[in-house]
């Protein structure tokens, strides 16, 4: 450190002006024991340095909002003497938002021993944080001279949006696939083009699903419940638009609830539905099939590590191409324009059934947005529940 330094050649300069003046035996062994400090110093430091093993552990790889992930460093001293300052240089970045925060961890080492050091990590905004140590150095006892330490460089954390049950129902759409190959694994349904099983007869079973067949060599009634088709015809958009304003990053928290929200309630009602969002870094629009909560968690992760929030909103204008086989979209965007509905219109799949939820700030009344071909729905922020249950989408 740049203080210590000073010092000692201060304390340098004092002893050899010492020796200068007075030249007897004693102001030179002065002297001579001052310029030995910093070879002795250093040699300490190397053994230190040779001696030292540091790793670090992350206990969670992903974390609820609110909640805080771990970082254990585990620091291990073979030295015969004690390390007083162990110096790490950590930047902690949200990936999505790109607002970084530093910080520096002193640890100390008993000689002989492991010692572990916990960290907490949080994050303001949901999105994938990551964990950098810049630098890692070990320090002598007067901070003179410093070696650096190896240690693994990066450490990634996902801190999901959080989530709220809701009851929400899909408005039917006339134009909705009359057909598909996917079928329910938990549920019956009366699609006779696959069986989903085979039980003993039960008083009120309908008679055309009786397996005759099989009934005769059982010597009892044995029923076929059919299987229950799903659809695959919701897409959910969220727009990870920020119009400038550092506020507006809640927004985008304030989206994510409520795509999740949604996601999780079409999985528990076994509707098949996608998520697509725009890569503003390749340029790209991109969709993922959502199948099961493992499925919507990766894709989430996928959201955070490929994209970025952006300044001008995008998925509006997603082009057609992209809404094969979707009968019902939702968009989600915080403060939605007349030009966002408008180009919404414009571009969507013509069949397909569409609502804007436009996502405001708690003082806002989020304006009178309409449109002949766009419901619209306001939710304010950090609100889902309250604006979002018992709607239809």
């Amino acid at each position: 450190m740049l203080i210590f330094k000073l010092i000692y050649l201060a304390i340098a300069a004092v002893s050899a002006a010492f020796f200068v003046l007075y030249r007897d035996i004693l102001s030179f062994i002065l002297f001579l024991v001052i310029l030995a400090v910093p070879v002795l110093l250093l040699l300490i430091v190397i053994g230190m340095r040779l001696g030292l093993r540091v790793s670090c552990e992350c206990e969670e790889s992903a974390a609820s909002a609110g909640q805080k992930a771990h970082l254990s460093f585990k620091v291990s001293n073979y030295f015969i003497f004690p390390i007083t300052q162990l110096t790490l240089y950590i930047r902690c970045q949200n990936s999505f938002f790109e607002k970084p925060d530093r910080l520096e961890l002193n640890f100390y080492a008993s000689p002989f021993t492991k010692n572990v050091h916990d960290i907490e990590i949080d994050s303001e905004h949901t999105g994938n944080v990551e964990v950098y140590v810049t630098k890692a150095k070990v320090f002598d006892y007067f901070g003179i001279f410093s070696l650096p330490v190896r240690i693994k460089k990066k450490y990634t954390v996902t801190f999901l949006p959080k989530t709220e049950q809701l009851d929400i129902a899909v408005n039917q759409n006339i134009h909705s696939l009359s057909e598909s190959n996917l079928f329910s694994k938990h549920k019956p349904g009366d699609d006779p083009s696959e069986v989903f099983a085979i039980r003993d007869y039960v008083p009120g079973d309908k008679p055309n699903h009786i397996h005759w067949k099989l009934s005769s060599k059982q010597d009892s009634l044995i029923v076929k419940d059919y299987s229950l088709p799903i659809s695959k015809s919701v897409m959910l958009l969220p727009e990870l638009f920020i119009s400038g304003n550092g506020a507006d990053a809640a927004l985008v928290d304030t989206v994510f609830e409520i795509v999740t929200s949604i996601s999780h309630t079409l999985i528990d009602a076994e509707i098949q539905h996608s998520i697509g969002w725009y890569n503003p870094r390749d340029k790209v629009y991109c969709t993922q099939e959502i199948n099961g909560y493992d499925g919507l968690y990766a894709t989430l992760r996928l959201i955070f590590e490929s994209a970025k929030h952006y300044y001008e909103p995008h998925l509006a204008s997603m082009p057609e191409q992209y809404q094969t086989n979707i009968s019902n979209i939702v968009y989600v965007s915080p403060n939605i324009s007349s030009d966002h509905l408008d180009a919404l219109a414009f571009s969507r799949n013509p069949n397909a059934l569409c609502t804007a939820v436009n996502v405001v700030p708690k003082e806002s009344d989020g304006g009178n947005l309409t449109s002949d071909d766009v419901e619209v729905v306001t939710v304010k922020e950090g609100m889902v529940f309250e604006c979002l249950n018992e709607t239809f989408i």
